[in-house]
């Protein structure tokens, strides 16, 4: 289960080894072609309730769910208009921007 404590333990790490990426478009293909796109079947991806289809999630299941939520529109994912795109969260995986996840984070808040 994923806890308060567990994200925010996790953000600091992940806030610790940030990179910052180039605006190149070249260097930053190179590093999503290195990635893997995130399943929902992982481990990691169960943790924090990963679905690749934001109108898909149950709202009983995941009480913060609203209408409107997904990974494009999350504080978390890489600024672009990839399909599939890094998240903070998941260091080295790609999730898609139709997905949601119970760490999502408006944007510019």
């Amino acid at each position: 289960m994923l806890t308060r404590r567990s994200l925010l333990t996790l953000a600091g790490t992940l806030a610790c080894s940030w990179k910052f990426v180039t605006a190149d478009a070249a260097p930053a293909a190179a590093a999503n072609a290195a990635r893997t796109l995130l399943s929902p079947d992982e481990p990691a991806a169960k943790a924090i309730a990963y679905a690749e289809l934001a109108a898909k999630v149950d709202p009983k299941t995941n009480p913060t769910w609203r209408r409107g939520q997904s990974c494009a529109t999350c504080d978390l994912i890489e600024f672009g208009t990839g399909r599939a795109r890094g998240c903070s969260i998941l260091p080295g995986r790609l999730v898609l921007g139709t997905g949601w996840c119970k760490a999502w984070k408006l944007r510019g808040s």
